[in-house]
């Protein structure tokens, strides 16, 4: 993965942190994030020793693992809702 797709994927979660709270396709989007691997270039945070590397690359995915826990939770419930409302306007619908 070059350093232009790493720095999306790292910067991704974040610019799109906002609209997470609101659409549902987002939330899929944010799911993903728990599934995908992060991987960085070589030249990523070159100034940095290998240890500060990887204590960044730690804090970066417990981050994105807390939010595509959220979007998981919120798309599960939005399907739950969905799910409701659809039985309801169906069994109201027969009486």
């Amino acid at each position: 993965m070059d350093s232009v797709s790493t720095v999306h994927h790292l910067a991704c979660s974040v610019c799109l942190r906002p609209f997470f709270t609101v659409f549902p396709l987002f939330w899929a989007i944010g799911v993903y994030f728990m599934f995908a691997p992060m991987r960085v270039s070589p030249d990523w945070e070159q100034g940095k020793t290998e240890a500060e590397k990887e204590k960044i690359l730690s804090d970066l995915r417990q981050t994105e693992m807390k939010w595509a826990k959220r979007c998981l939770w919120a798309l599960l419930s939005f399907f739950v809702c969905m799910i409701l409302i659809i039985v309801a306007v169906v069994v109201s619908r027969r009486h």
